[in-house]
């Protein structure tokens, strides 16, 4: 059996995520909008209620980029100028884009105003609208090459690995082979230690050998990198 051409390194924290957990980034199905109200007749500070629905927001779904915000007046019961009322409109939008941002990590982006006659309080508000950053593509491993329960370290393995990653063979079993970790039977009976990873189970893909870093990946796209054994 040939060795390794480079020294095994050791293990890299790659786990972002593990089976049934959503990337960080994750937009796929996330609201694209808030509408906050409760705003008290002709004032624009955001109170306790509506940070809150903010904060609330921003937490669960994250991965958002842009934020842009439309701030609405109601019934005009004062008398105030329309220009007034515009500032005002602006007041809210601005208020409630910047502090969604703030928590978000954000960019704030097209502030806009929006004037009615309407005398229904729940105008007062401030629709919020969202973009998100595209999902990672994603490097998932996999041992499914091997023979059907032979493979070590609970297999197949489930975890991700991502672009620009240094690549590990994610084995610290001591049963080694010239240094090469045991991880299960291939061909009916030969045992198998790995050697690298290959996008194709039948190591006709790209491959990647310990210490290399893993390429680009379009966003959205999950590749699965199959464990290629060394036999002997």
């Amino acid at each position: 059996m040939h060795k390794f051409s480079k020294a095994i390194v050791a293990f890299v924290a790659l786990f972002a995520m593990f089976a049934g957990v959503a990337t960080p980034a994750q937009a796929v199905g996330s609201p694209s909008s808030l509408s906050v109200g409760g705003f008290a007749t002709m004032k624009s500070a955001l109170s306790a209620k509506q940070k809150t629905s903010i904060s609330n927001f921003t937490t669960t779904n994250t991965g958002i980029a842009t934020i842009s915000c439309i701030g609405y007046t109601g019934y005009n019961y004062k008398g105030v100028s329309k220009a007034k009322l515009r500032e005002l409109a602006k007041a809210r939008a601005t208020n409630a884009c910047a502090y969604a941002a703030q928590l978000a990590g954000a960019t704030v982006g097209t502030l806009t105003i929006k004037t009615t006659g309407s005398k229904n309080a729940s105008i007062r508000k401030v629709i919020l609208k969202f973009t998100y950053a595209p999902v990672a593509g994603q490097y998932q491993y996999s041992m499914s090459n091997l023979d059907a329960g032979t493979v070590q370290h609970g297999g197949p393995v489930t975890g991700f690995f991502h672009e620009g990653d240094l690549v590990a063979s994610t084995f610290a079993d001591s049963s080694t082979l010239d240094g090469y970790a045991y991880i299960g039977v291939i061909d009916g009976g030969t045992a198998a230690y790995f050697d690298h990873w290959n996008t194709s189970a039948d190591d006709t893909g790209t491959s990647y050998h310990l210490g290399d870093h893993l390429g680009p990946i379009p966003a959205a796209t999950t590749v699965t990198l199959y464990a290629i054994p060394a036999t002997g």
